[in-house]
C-alpha cells in the first residue's frame, strides 16, 4: 500500500505542476471564448490534483511512511513544506475565483477575452505559486536526508 499511495502523490504533483504551468501559458496568450472554458477546466484538474497531493501526503505522513509520522513530525523543514503548500492552495483561489468570473461570461458572449490588467493579478498570482512550488521538492529532499540548515 505504501508503494500505491507514494505512486498517487508523486502523480498528483506532476498534474498540479503541469496544470498551474498549463495556466500560465494560456493567461500568457490573453485567452478568449473557448479558450477561457479550457482554462476552466485545467484549473478544475488543478484542484484535484491539489486535494489527491494533500490526501496522499497525510496518509504518507500519518499512516503509511515508514520512517513513521514522528520522524516527519518532529522536522521542523517539514512543517515549512506543509505550509508552502497550503499557502500555494490558498494563493489558488483568487484565480480560480477570477477564472469562474471568466468562464461565465465567455459563456454568454463566446467573444469575450479579459482586458490585460484583469490578467496581471492571476498572472502574478500563478508566478508566485510556481516559484513556491518549486522550493517544496528541495526541503522534500532535506527533510528525508534528515538535513537541516
Amino acid at each position: 500500500m505504501n508503494i500505491f499511495i507514494s505512486y498517487l502523490h508523486f502523480i498528483g504533483i506532476f498534474i498540479l505542476t503541469g496544470s498551474l504551468f498549463a495556466e500560465y501559458v494560456l493567461l500568457r496568450s490573453r485567452p478568449a471564448g473557448d479558450r477561457l472554458q479550457f482554462l476552466a477546466k485545467i484549473d478544475i484538474m488543478y484542484w484535484v490534483s491539489v486535494l489527491l497531493v494533500f490526501g496522499t501526503g497525510m496518509l504518507r505522513w500519518l499512516v503509511y511512511d515508514p520512517k513513521g509520522a514522528e520522524f516527519f513530525t518532529q522536522q521542523h523543514l517539514f512543517h515549512i513544506k506543509v505550509t508552502l503548500f497550503l499557502i500555494v492552495a490558498l494563493m489558488s483561489i483568487v484565480p480560480t475565483l477570477r477564472f469562474s468570473k471568466w468562464k461565465k461570461k465567455a459563456a454568454k458572449d463566446g467573444e469575450f477575452a479579459p482586458e490585460e490588467a484583469q490578467i496581471r493579478k492571476p498572472l502574478l498570482f500563478i508566478r508566485i505559486e510556481l516559484l513556491l512550488i518549486a522550493l517544496i521538492p528541495l526541503l522534500a529532499v532535506m527533510v528525508a536526508l534528515n538535513a537541516g540548515f
